[in-house]
């Protein structure tokens, strides 16, 4: 069968960008290989001087591990594989006018990409379902205002309150990506990743999670994955048509290859399993680590250089809440004065020695170490002293239980009289 033109210089693009784009995949998950870093050094490269001297950017564009995938960096990134990606294609089409097609390569190409989605639907997939991409909120979290939180806080507090729901999201993913690793059950699996991207793009659009371009690549791999099957699909769901579902695998005559192919198969399968769940089990084990004194601790009794203060906005000085957590295995306490903004930082909480030691973190938060002193008075009280911000303070502390907010505390009710929407 022969290609239109425009299919084919189509497909020789979509070709080019998928390389650039989805490489060093799935060559990353050779242990210790550093190939990620390799593959993205010149593109650092490449980056920095098209923002300079393409876009004139007034700052240097540098790759910085941010947690955001939608930074400025990504966006010159993807326009400099864009364009590449475009002279790829023109070298191609001129070195390459025989072809009427390339059937056998786009079977190759699509079950790279089925790969490709495949090691990410199962990554974020178990990282819900093992409760680390959206684990316990943060303390401070349930003391804050709704106002107070951004909207990609606010959508990480709404799933990271229902572990249920979190599991549940994580186990339609991993089935995605589980299906998407067989032939036979790629075009189910495809479908299911596209319903569950379709609503992570619009949670990304929605929220402003800086996981906007990542995301839109994943949903559009699972039209790719299946574009030979949309028709056979479309006619089976909406016209209730009977439908041959092509396996869409590269053609392979001999037995030997057959198995090659299939054996090769399961051990990447094998690899992208065993590499996340390596990574999820890493990070659940951090996330259980707690600082001693871990809890929201209210303010009961309060006093500077020796005179008590009351419980009633009259300055800023006066302690409301003392809420101490963990944040990747570090100690993090939040101090919150009656009036004004709560200051939080890293910290250390040494039993032995019965110190707490406070250091500034975060643009909000002044460089300033913090020392205090505390004893136990009762099993849920303690008492703290020392300096604060050039004073002399003493507090006693009481600690609130996690029943204290009612989102913890209202739990699940099949029967409800009225709703309980506070």
């Amino acid at each position: 069968m022969t290609w239109h033109f425009w299919q084919r210089l189509g497909f020789r693009f979509m070709f080019a960008y998928v390389v650039l784009y989805c490489a060093p995949f799935p060559l990353g998950f050779i242990p210790l290989a550093r190939l990620e870093e390799a593959y993205s050094w010149p593109w650092q490269v490449l980056v920095a001087w098209a923002g300079s001297n393409v876009f004139h950017l007034a700052e240097p564009v540098r790759h910085t591990q941010t947690g955001s995938g939608d930074a400025t960096y990504n966006y010159v990134l993807l326009v400099c594989m864009l364009a590449i990606a475009v002279l790829a294609t023109a070298v191609w089409s001129i070195f390459d006018q025989r072809s009427a097609g390339y059937p056998t390569l786009a079977r190759w190409l699509r079950l790279y990409i089925r790969f490709w989605l495949a090691s990410a639907m199962i990554s974020y997939g178990l990282d819900k379902v093992f409760v680390t991409q959206f684990p316990a909120p943060f303390l401070w979290k349930y003391t804050e205002p709704y106002g107070a939180a951004s909207p990609m806080g606010l959508l990480w507090m709404f799933m990271s309150s229902s572990p249920a729901y979190t599991i549940f999201a994580g186990s339609i993913e991993s089935a995605a990506g589980l299906l998407l690793l067989w032939p036979r059950s790629a075009v189910a699996g495809g479908l299911l990743a596209a319903a569950a991207l379709g609503n992570i793009v619009a949670l990304n659009l929605s929220y402003d999670v800086p996981v906007k371009l990542y995301s839109f690549h994943l949903l559009l791999a699972a039209f790719i994955v299946l574009g030979p099957n949309l028709k056979a699909v479309t006619d089976f769901l909406l016209r209730a048509q009977p439908a041959h579902i092509d396996e869409d695998i590269p053609p392979v005559s001999r037995p030997a290859q057959r198995r090659a192919l299939v054996a090769m198969q399961a051990l990447v399968a094998m690899a992208f399993v065993v590499s996340s769940l390596q990574g999820v089990l890493a990070e659940r084990a951090i996330l259980a680590q707690k600082p001693v004194l871990y809890g929201v601790w209210k303010v009961e009794d309060f006093s500077v250089n020796g005179k008590s203060l009351a419980a009633k906005p009259v300055g800023g000085s006066r302690w409301k809440r003392v809420v101490i957590d963990a944040l990747y295995g570090k100690a993090v306490i939040q101090i919150e004065t009656l009036v004004g903004a709560p200051r939080r930082g890293l910290a250390s909480v040494d039993p032995k020695t019965q110190k707490i030691v406070l250091y500034g973190y975060g643009r909000d938060t002044p460089k300033e170490e913090l020392s205090y002193a505390f004893q136990r008075s009762a099993p849920n009280d303690i008492v703290i002293w020392g300096k604060y911000q050039g004073q002399t303070i003493r507090a006693k502390l009481h600690l609130l239980g996690p029943k204290a907010f009612p989102l913890n505390a209202r739990g699940f009710h099949w029967v409800n009289e009225y709703p309980y929407n506070l």
